[in-house]
């Protein structure tokens, strides 16, 4: 029902809609305490300027990898949560053909007054690397034939950034609902500049 629907908005908007050639975010995630007794989540699910939502997308390929740059950010009372949330990947290479970044891009996630900030990669979160990034797919959708991205994110003990070496503060980023904790987020983004040549 989702994608269905998510499609069918990207179809009209193809045919004359004033969004037409706008960033589109299905997004999905959910800031949490390890205890999992603190968990804000966002839906992010529809046009960039729409229902609070903002969204920049970046991924050309250059020598062969794809260096991937995205943002989806929900205003106070966008998402289905009373509060302001960011989600980023930052600097993420992709070599080619490879589903996973390798190690070394930043992860970014706010929620209300906290920013949360720390490593990335393909491996398992630990230490230093507390962010896990997999199934990314840069592509052109069949159905509507617009260049396209997702994957997956899971974070453990994201470090906060105003106090990095506090455990207590650190969070973990996961797929939303209350059973959601040990699945990944997920972000699909619609229109992502540099997948397809010239845009």
């Amino acid at each position: 029902m989702r994608r269905l629907l998510s499609l069918s908005i990207l179809v009209l908007a193809a045919c004359g809609d004033p969004n037409a050639n706008k960033l589109f975010a299905d997004t999905r995630w959910a800031v949490r305490n390890s205890g999992g007794t603190q968990v804000f989540d966002h839906d992010a699910n529809d046009f960039s300027g729409k229902n609070g939502i903002s969204v920049s997308c970046n991924a050309p390929l250059m020598g062969g990898s794809r260096t991937l740059n995205m943002t989806v950010a929900c205003a106070a009372g966008g998402c289905g949560n009373a509060t302001n949330g960011t989600i980023e990947i930052i600097n993420a290479t992709f070599p080619a053909g490879a589903t996973s970044p390798a190690a070394g891009c930043t992860m970014r996630v706010s929620e209300g007054v906290n920013t949360y900030q720390g490593g990335c990669g393909g491996s398992a979160p630990a230490p230093g690397q507390p962010c896990q990034i997999t199934e990314v797919r840069f592509y052109t959708d069949t159905d509507t034939m617009l260049p396209t991205l997702q994957g997956n994110v899971l974070c453990t003990d994201i470090p906060n950034a105003t106090s990095p070496s506090d455990p207590v503060l650190a969070r973990n980023v996961t797929f939303i609902g209350p059973t959601g904790g040990a699945m990944p987020a997920t972000f699909r983004i619609t229109n992502c500049r540099g997948i397809m040549p010239g845009t």
